[in-house]
């Protein structure tokens, strides 16, 4: 297994039965037909895995795989408990031996007001970044 199918993997098991979407979410007009987009969901973008660690002659001694996730709801609160259900399964977890590890952020959950939904109101949203060390 890839570390992006063990990552997704561990998102399907939110208590919330949240939609987790990889890389994109799907439109409707999408061919096949997908879906109706439901909330909340999580999206989840993947990052090329990076040098995190060098030794004093240069050789590579670590590398990061990081993880964007999205958590996106129709209120704050949903938001709030999606986002604390993906830290329980993530913080911790182990994916190939390796810790799963939150990457401090500081970013707030906020309202979009550049969407509207056909209900006329703005979703809510969180980012999160999320690694694991190999």
């Amino acid at each position: 297994m890839s570390n992006q199918s063990d990552f997704l993997g561990l998102l399907a098991t939110l208590p919330s039965g949240a939609a987790v979407y990889p890389e994109r979410v799907p439109n409707e007009g999408d061919q096949p037909p997908k879906p109706v987009l439901r909330f909340p969901y999580v999206l989840v973008r993947g990052f090329t895995p990076r040098v995190s660690e060098r030794s004093l002659n240069r050789t590579v001694h670590a590398e990061a795989t990081r993880w964007r996730l999205t958590v996106v709801g129709l209120s704050h609160a949903s938001v709030s408990i999606v986002d604390a259900q993906v830290r329980k399964v993530l913080e911790g977890a182990r994916i190939n031996l390796q810790r799963v590890e939150e990457v401090p952020t500081g970013v707030p959950i906020d309202e979009d007001l550049d969407v509207k939904l056909a209900s006329g109101q703005s979703p809510f949203f969180v980012v999160t970044e999320w690694q694991v060390m190999h």
